[in-house]
């Protein structure tokens, strides 16, 4: 295998030695799959030209390289020539000085080759290109790692992947750094979006990137910013050969947006589409910070009415903080929407009006997660339970009107209503922890089941350090004492016991906190960690383990 040398200064005529360096082109040219072309430092203007990669080759830098065009398609294309040699572009920097289409953009081939992208920086400037690294490979793997996006973001994306695989189609997305400004009414940090219709399997990993997204006041106040889209892609064999589902992990997405009102989403699987599902994708370990007016963290589903084909998708280890400070922000800081099944398990969730949402939901499991600090509806079902109830089991809820600028009103920490024309038909509330550290005696309230809604509740403990008036209310009738709720209906027995945490930030239980072993033992439910809870539950997000701390003790 061959080494080839470009230069700025190269010629169309030179041999392409490390003495003799040649374009860009005539290093391409004389290069065979397989080889190397190392791009010498300086600034490769291309003129109206692109670069088309059609063999797989290694195309480098040596030192400060940019690659340059005014072309209005794309800067630089790439198109795989067999299924043997890796294609990859590493260490360049890649910009424009018009709006093209693209800045790179990976072509189909008949080859199932694998094609990567790393170490790039990309710069759209001010003028957005609709696209900055595009994929329309139809089958192989396609891997983009390690670069950097700066500048304004078009119709398309940041990093956008439109496919329609023609054979097992494999995309991994990790340790990239975009930081861009939105500028379309839909602005993508990251989209992955198999054809509908396409039954062909397709699969996807976005993982350990770092996505910002700031949505400019001059924009329209219906410009949505979306951090991470996986749509339309279920389960695919991995390039390991396994059979995985659609992943997004351990990122970092922030999204700013203070005048706008549509629904900003940080990491969402998503798909209408009967036969290009969602199905069985996990949204694990990202960290979503989300400064607008409306948001949903992390979703399933896009919005709360439409009929989502993600179902049986898992939200796990998830800290999502959504400000509320922002004047009239109502932001979901989790919401798994019109799905069937779904697990919500080990995710933190700040400062929200609404900490984890079920919409219009059947069977969905939210269990062992905290919510502290937000404000309006902590836990909160709607429309749900029309065939298969949902469950809100071990959850552990920290009201407090003093975190976060979060002061603006409570719906009920365990709330139930319609959505839209839905109405809730059933849901289950069991061995969950309500705790309420400050507020308004006329504002928080433990439990608020509209009119018309159903709701089933057992073991869950409620406790203030302020005294609240009629703090449980269903269906309009308000309960001014426990005693009074549990003798309603639709409860079996809650509980009025005081939880002893580690510390105030630390709500894991002591040995001998009051809210150990008084729990149901639910077989599907897993505390915060993601261990099996034990007959005799304990109650809220934790099971108490030997090992976790407990408070100091003087001895006797």
């Amino acid at each position: 295998m061959a080494t080839w040398y470009a230069s700025p200064t190269g010629t169309a005529a030179a041999g392409c030695t490390q003495q003799d360096p040649g374009t860009l082109v005539q290093a391409h040219t004389l290069a065979a799959s397989g080889d190397t072309v190392i791009a010498l430092s300086g600034t490769y203007s291309l003129g109206s030209s692109t670069l088309s990669i059609t063999k797989n080759i290694v195309l480098t830098a040596e030192g400060s390289v940019t690659i340059t065009s005014s072309n209005t398609t794309a800067t630089l294309t790439l198109t795989p020539a067999n299924d043997v040699n890796v294609q990859t572009i590493r260490g360049l920097t890649i910009t424009t000085s018009v709006a093209p289409t693209r800045l790179v953009n990976v072509i189909t081939a008949a080859y199932d080759a694998t094609v990567l992208v790393e170490n790039c920086v990309f710069i759209g400037g001010t003028t957005a290109p609709a696209a900055y690294l595009t994929d329309s490979y139809q089958r192989g793997t396609v891997i983009f790692r390690g670069n950097t996006f700066t500048g304004a973001i078009g119709i398309t994306g940041v990093i956008s992947f439109f496919n329609t695989p023609l054979a097992n189609k494999r995309i991994l997305i990790e340790k990239n750094a975009i930081e861009c400004e939105a500028s379309a009414v839909t602005s993508n940090g990251i989209i992955v979006r198999k054809t509908a219709g396409i039954a062909q399997t397709m699969w996807a990993k976005v993982s350990d990137n770092t996505v910002s997204i700031v949505v400019p006041s001059s924009l329209s106040v219906s410009t949505i910013a979306i951090g991470i889209r996986v749509s339309h892609t279920s389960s695919g064999l991995s390039p390991s050969g396994v059979n995985e589902p659609a992943l997004i992990e351990n990122n970092r997405v922030r999204i700013s947006a203070i005048t706008q009102t549509g629904d900003m989403l940080g990491c969402v699987i998503d798909s209408v589409d009967a036969t290009s599902v969602a199905h069985d994708g996990i949204i694990r370990g990202n960290s979503v910070y989300m400064s607008t007016r409306a948001s949903r963290g992390i979703s399933i589903g896009t919005d709360a009415t439409t009929l989502a084909q993600a179902n049986n998708c898992k939200i796990l280890d998830n800290t999502v903080f959504c400000t509320t400070d922002v004047p009239g922000a109502t932001p979901h800081g989790i919401s798994l929407n019109r799905v069937t099944g779904g697990l919500v398990r080990g995710n933190t969730v700040f400062s929200s009006a609404v900490g984890i949402l079920l919409s219009i939901n059947q069977g969905g499991l939210v269990t062992g997660n905290l919510c502290i600090g937000c404000p309006y509806a902590p836990l909160f079902a709607k429309g749900c339970g029309a065939t298969t109830a949902p469950m809100f089991i071990h959850n552990t809820v920290i009201i407090d009107d003093t975190l976060f600028q979060a002061n603006f009103g409570g719906y009920g920490a365990l709330g139930v209503a319609s959505q839209s024309a839905t109405t809730n038909a059933d849901v289950f509330f069991g061995n969950n922890i309500i705790v309420v550290r400050s507020g308004s005696a006329a504002t928080w309230k433990y439990v608020v089941v509209d009119t018309g809604q159903t709701a089933r509740f057992d073991r869950n403990t409620y406790t203030s350090a302020v005294s609240l008036t009629d703090p449980w209310s269903y269906q309009g009738t308000p309960y001014a004492s426990l005693a009074l709720w549990n003798a309603s209906a639709t409860v079996l027995t809650d509980l009025g016991v005081a939880p002893t945490f580690v510390s105030t930030t630390d709500f894991r239980q002591t040995a001998d906190s009051a809210a150990r072993l008084v729990g149901v033992y639910y077989t599907q439910a897993e505390d915060f960690r993601g261990r099996m809870f034990r007959p005799g539950a304990d109650l809220g997000a934790y099971t108490y383990s030997q090992n976790d701390p407990c408070e100091a003790r003087t001895p006797r």
